[in-house]
């Protein structure tokens, strides 16, 4: 079996192991990721934690925990899956479950600043609102590199030229005490399968 593959047998063996729990009756019970007032979603469910093997564990787990879980089961998966890729994206990467505000990565830094404006100014806060700082359940970063880095196979960049002085890849750019990272990939996980949207919720037994 390949490493990919392998992988997502072991998310989803985990997911069932950790985060499915079946409620209900005896004659009709159901996965708590299934709207228990919607026929459509509880088949859905049902069917497809019989397509990937989910053992009938019954109980309830706090729909807070189950989120927190299944960002947690989800980071581990794309971390594992990227580092079998290493070689065709190289470079410093990090995975993240914690909900790091969107603000914190270089291509959005400047949302802070707005929002901060925004904040004293009741005009902008109409007609822009307010909703710019999200805070993803889970993310891939890369790390700016050095100039070492970039010239690990020779001279490619220097501080005495003009050349690459803008681009905040190159980590001697940033100018912040705190170098930023790039966001490369933002995950929304949710868990429950509802009749009007998809969402991480404490389901009634």
């Amino acid at each position: 079996m390949s490493v990919l593959a392998s992988l997502r047998d072991e998310y989803h063996r985990q997911i069932g192991l950790q985060i499915v729990r079946f409620s209900g009756t005896a004659a009709k019970n159901y996965p708590n990721f299934a709207d228990s007032g919607s026929r459509s979603s509880i088949s859905i469910a049902s069917r497809l934690s019989d397509a990937l093997g989910f053992a009938r564990h019954l109980g309830r787990l706090d729909g807070q925990r189950t989120g927190k879980l299944f960002e947690g089961l989800t980071c581990w998966f794309v971390s594992e899956a990227f580092a079998a890729i290493q070689h065709l994206r190289p470079g410093m990467w990090d995975y993240r479950s914690e909900q790091t505000a969107i603000h914190s990565f270089v291509q959005y830094q400047h949302l802070k600043v707005l929002d901060s404006v925004v904040g004293t100014n009741a005009t902008l806060a109409a007609a822009l609102g307010r909703d710019y700082i999200i805070t993803p359940d889970v993310v891939v970063v890369r790390y700016p590199v050095s100039d070492d880095e970039i010239n690990k196979r020779g001279l490619v960049v220097d501080t005495e030229s003009s050349v690459a002085k803008l681009t905040q890849f190159r980590a001697a750019n940033q100018l912040d005490s705190e170098c930023r990272p790039f966001l490369h990939a933002s995950i929304s996980c949710k868990w429950t399968i509802r009749s009007d949207r998809s969402q991480t919720r404490a389901r009634k037994p």
